[in-house]
């Protein structure tokens, strides 16, 4: 045996070797490594690749379908972002690393636009002491829940002094009669069309919105801003000395073309509704878009509502902090103090718990 210079996958070679076999294996050898580099660049390169869809969708579709759905994960992006950034800075890949930091900063900047992260367990709000105040329970109950009584059980508890409750089926609403007792005063908003009637008679059966409340409750009426199926609700309830008005809200989802637009002309014709409304007014319930979509803003901002900063996930239930925020307890005229994710008690969704403060003063809703 003897050493034989030249490709070092092969320094140790019998000295009778064919040197044209050597020079083949070798170039096999600068092949295979050329391939397996060719590979590992593609793989590097994929998930920016796939990072650059919702960038561009968000950038040039804006509220269109679909483009819009991608504001929905902007807090996943994010964090998707930062994490392969680190990767790939870890692994000395510094310009997948640098475009790979430039979508996290395009995501970032609509997170700082639009309060934060949806993820977790909403921090307190601001303490306003000694005010009067309430809890409030907003809960998609799941139409087609197999067992009801779970939740029926919950919420014969009085887990709160008001319940925004959507999805409210008429299964739902005979159980709601169970809960008299705790709940006194009921107000529910019924599409106007009953389901033999539409053309989508699952959408109809499920659009039912309801109030429930221990508190003295007057001049509920159903709004209808997007057709006679999808109603809200809204109540006067006495807070202390306060006439405060509460919203259930349940809007379409926005998979399809027709949904986004039956969804966004709910939230503007609900907008231009409540704008006549004085004293302080909570709008809560599903509207099925996060925090971070355009029409939410455009909600929020034309009637001067304030979403707590990192309101929790709710949707999928299964998905716990990990899901979509697109529950919402909004205020104006009042204080979230505390806001926190519940259990889903059989539902799709995960409920909202808040402590909603009211300002003393001699304000008074009135719903036009």
């Amino acid at each position: 045996m003897k050493f034989i210079k030249g490709n070092p996958f092969t320094a140790l070679m019998p000295a009778g070797l064919d040197r044209r076999r050597l020079a083949s294996g070798a170039a096999l050898q600068n092949a295979t490594d050329f391939a397996v580099g060719r590979d590992v660049r593609k793989i590097v390169w994929l998930p920016i690749l796939l990072l650059a869809v919702p960038v561009m969708a968000i950038a040039w579709g804006g509220a269109r379908w679909p483009f819009e759905l991608a504001y929905h994960f902007v807090a996943h992006l994010a964090a998707l972002s930062a994490v392969l950034a680190g990767l790939y800075l870890a692994l000395r890949r510094y310009l997948a690393a640098a475009t790979t930091l430039l979508f996290l900063v395009t995501y970032a900047g609509t997170l700082a636009a639009t309060g934060g992260l949806s993820w977790g367990r909403a921090g307190a709000g601001p303490a306003i002491a000694a005010e009067p105040g309430f809890d409030l329970v907003s809960f998609n109950l799941l139409a087609d829940q197999e067992d009801p009584g779970t939740m029926l059980a919950w919420l014969s508890g009085a887990p709160a002094d008001v319940l925004v409750l959507v999805e409210s089926s008429e299964a739902w609403r005979r159980g709601f009669e169970t809960l008299r007792p705790v709940y006194p005063y009921q107000a529910l908003g019924l599409p106007l069309d009953r389901p033999a009637q539409t053309e989508d008679p699952e959408l109809t059966r499920m659009s039912g919105v309801a109030i429930l409340s221990r508190l003295p409750l007057r001049a509920a009426r159903a709004v209808y801003p997007a057709g006679r199926v999808k109603p809200a609700l809204a109540a006067e309830i006495k807070v202390g000395e306060t006439w405060t008005t509460v919203v259930a809200v349940h809007t379409t989802k926005p998979l399809t073309r027709q949904g986004l637009a039956t969804r966004d002309r709910y939230l503007d014709g609900l907008a231009q509704a409540l704008k006549p409304v004085q004293g302080p007014l909570v709008v809560a319930g599903d509207f099925n878009a996060t925090r971070y979509t355009p029409r939410f803003q455009n909600f929020t901002s034309a009637l001067e509502l304030d979403a707590p900063p990192g309101p929790p996930a709710t949707y999928p239930a299964r998905a716990q902090n990990l899901g979509l925020a697109i529950d919402h307890v909004l205020v104006r005229g009042a204080a979230v103090t505390h806001l926190d994710a519940v259990p889903p008690r059989g539902s799709d969704h995960r409920g909202l718990l808040a402590r909603i403060a009211i300002p003393a003063g001699p304000r008074l809703a009135r719903i036009p």
